[in-house]
């Protein structure tokens, strides 16, 4: 691409994040004052869309915002899993429409896949098992609900039923206090039985049927040369700007700047001349890394 190109892509991206008040501040820091924690948020997540990535994982990207910046993003991000592209995001306490933007969802609860299909298909599931609720509301509050074993306003199904009654029988011989509702270790037991039993197999049989590869992709895949946007020397300049940029405001000493500099020569010695087409040298370069 060339600069003119970088600089379009780059508004509009700010354009579709509605960054454009704010495409002048600075982030800003402890000592500086800069945008705000919404911005900040938003800001993060364009500088992942950039680059336009093939996968495109995102923790909570709607948290703290209001709900029409919150839609504004995954209607985004919709957009972007519509031309191809996999995004896969954790979300706390979506709206009703944020919701119905996703293809699929995956519901955990306490570590165990209580469900993982289409998301239209998920309200039907949970009705197949017993499990609906008694009243209007969210679908994603009802399967947060369902998945900390909150089971008010939430019809329960007969076999949880009749494992309370058994329950309170045997409570009521040893003059315990009764429960009218299932605890929620036995509504988590109830769903993780209903899934493996129900659409675990079929999911997972769907998982492992092979997907037909085009043969520009294989060679692609199989390809030994690998393509760089820039090369080094643009690299360590817009790094080097970039750093300075940010850290103009700190404070900085020559003990800092020695320490920087003999800590990068050190590194710099340690991996020098490492072959990284050998599997030594890969695995030496990967510890490196992290």
């Amino acid at each position: 691409m060339t600069r003119e190109q970088k600089k379009e892509r780059a508004m509009d991206i700010i354009y579709e994040l509605g960054l454009e008040r704010c495409q002048d501040t600075m982030i800003g820091g402890s000592f500086v004052r800069g945008v705000s924690g919404g911005e900040r948020k938003r800001v993060c997540i364009g500088n992942e869309i950039i680059i336009n990535p093939s996968l495109l994982f995102l923790d909570e990207p709607t948290s703290g915002l209001d709900s029409t910046t919150a839609l504004r993003i995954v209607q985004l991000l919709h957009d972007i899993a519509e031309t191809g592209k996999t995004v896969i995001t954790t979300i706390h306490q979506p709206s009703s429409r944020l919701f119905h933007k996703f293809d699929k969802l995956i519901l955990l609860g306490r570590g165990s896949l209580l469900y993982f299909g289409k998301t239209a298909e998920a309200m039907p599931y949970f009705s197949s098992i017993g499990c609906n609720p008694l009243i209007a509301m969210n679908p994603a509050e009802f399967l947060l609900d369902l998945a900390n074993g909150n089971t008010n306003d939430v019809s329960v199904p007969s076999e949880l039923d009749d494992k309370v009654h058994m329950e309170n029988q045997n409570l009521q011989d040893t003059n315990s206090k009764i429960n009218l509702r299932p605890s929620a270790q036995d509504v988590h037991e109830y769903l993780v039985d209903a899934y493996e039993h129900r659409v675990a197999y079929k999911e997972k049989k769907k998982l492992l049927a092979p997907l037909p590869i085009s043969d520009d992709m294989k060679a692609t895949i199989t390809s030994s040369k690998r393509e760089w946007g820039t090369n080094w020397c643009q690299q360590y300049s817009i790094l080097f700007c970039r750093g300075l940029k940010e850290r103009r405001h700190d404070y900085l000493s020559w003990m800092r700047i020695t320490q920087v500099i003999a800590t990068s020569v050190i590194l710099g010695l340690l991996w020098w001349r490492s072959d990284p087409t050998t599997p030594k040298g890969l695995q030496d370069q990967v510890y490196a890394h992290k």
